[in-house]
């Protein structure tokens, strides 16, 4: 660097010399310093994710387990069911659904918490519902539960002790049943009994996390004559009966809920990506600042993930492209830990917390899969 003190000094008209001082200027390295710390926050921020590819091609199904276990149909054989593991990129079992007297599509499914069991709903080609298949995936094999059925939602409860099935395709039912060596036993089924009303559509459940409560978002209409009206309402229903304990009518229609850590409310999504908390005992709602259309809460502490989707101009300031957004949010000061946007083909279709709580797992459906990892976890 040039010393300038030691170059010759100029003079002026008068001879006197004249020396040149180099004006100290803070601004830019003040700028730049902050610019590098937010560079820093943002790349610590970040550094907790990571992206791994667990399939190609786009499926219409998958489900998520909270030991990081993907299932999906596969893309070569209509009966057959692929599991891979987010963690081990590229690791897939193939296991295949024949019951009864063939073999079927499969149409949902849902991992148990600890990756034992795969239950899916199938049907026959032509779309028809068939078979509640148990597929057992440490000895490999296939169990059938209930032949000619037309389930079509399952879902296990948080300990892998329970798993409900739901359907709105001729007439809409909730079931409970219950895991006894290895198989599924039928325990109860949402009696749903009044005259002014009918049950149209059983929806997204969620179980507390003690097993005694399942949350289920349901839809009701009237038997009015020459009436055509129907609403949404949360069904608070006792485990292992499925007895009605209450009945919450939300403040929008719900697409996902999910239960907070602290089992005294419901976080909700509804349309247009409006996100809400839910007092369980008040019944009354607060508006969320986030969007999303799958919310999930973290198993032990006072965060949430919220998984939507954003619309925005593209490059050429004409079109409009879609960009995905997954929200890590603490419920109690609604601030945000993290947020991580990526471009894809298809939406997330599964996500949730690991086990232990130390990450939490979302896949689209064309096989991209984004990890999220708590601050301090190893």
């Amino acid at each position: 660097m040039t010393n300038i003190s030691s170059q010759p000094a100029h003079t002026d008209d008068e001879g006197e010399p004249k020396t040149l001082v180099r004006e100290q200027k803070m601004s830019f390295g003040t700028r730049s310093c902050s610019l590098v710390a937010r560079g820093l926050s943002d790349l610590a921020a970040l550094s907790n994710w990571r992206v791994r590819e667990c399939f190609s091609n786009k499926r219409r199904w998958l489900c998520v387990s909270r030991t990081g276990k993907v299932a999906t149909h596969s893309m070569s054989d209509v009966a057959e069911v692929e599991i891979y593991d987010i963690e081990m990129a590229g690791e897939c079992l193939t296991m295949r659904m024949k019951a009864g007297d063939g073999e079927f599509v499969s149409q949902e499914g849902a991992i148990d918490p600890n990756a034992q069991n795969l239950l899916v709903a199938t049907a026959a080609q032509d779309g028809e519902p068939r078979e509640l298949l148990l597929l057992s995936l440490q000895t490999k094999t296939g169990l059938q539960i209930a032949p000619d059925a037309d389930y079509r939602v399952p879902s296990w409860s948080a300990l892998g002790n329970y798993a409900v099935v739901s359907s709105s395709f001729r007439k809409a039912f909730l079931q409970l049943w219950r895991v006894v060596n290895n198989t599924l036993q039928y325990v109860s089924a949402l009696q749903f009994k009044s005259s002014s009303e009918y049950l149209l559509r059983c929806g997204s459940v969620a179980f507390d996390k003690k097993e005694q409560l399942v949350a289920v978002a349901a839809e009701v209409g009237s038997t009015a004559p020459n009436v055509l009206m129907h609403w949404d309402e949360i069904f608070l229903l006792n485990v292992p009966d499925l007895q009605i304990v209450r009945r919450i009518v939300p403040p929008d229609s719900v697409f996902s809920l999910s239960w907070s850590a602290n089992q005294e409310h419901l976080v909700l999504t509804g349309r247009h990506g409006r996100t809400y908390s839910l007092d369980i005992k008040s019944g009354e709602s607060t508006l969320l600042p986030f969007s999303a259309a799958l919310c999930c809460c973290h198993p032990t502490e006072d965060i949430c993930a919220f998984v939507g989707m954003k619309h925005e101009l593209a490059d050429d300031g004409d079109s409009e492209r879609v960009k995905y957004i997954i929200t890590i949010a603490r419920l109690s000061d609604l601030s945000i830990l993290s947020e991580y946007e990526f471009e894809n083909t298809t939406e997330v279709l599964d996500a949730c917390w690991s086990v232990d709580g130390d990450s939490f797992y979302a896949v689209s459906g064309s096989g991209q899969s984004y990890l999220y990892t708590v601050q301090g976890s190893p």
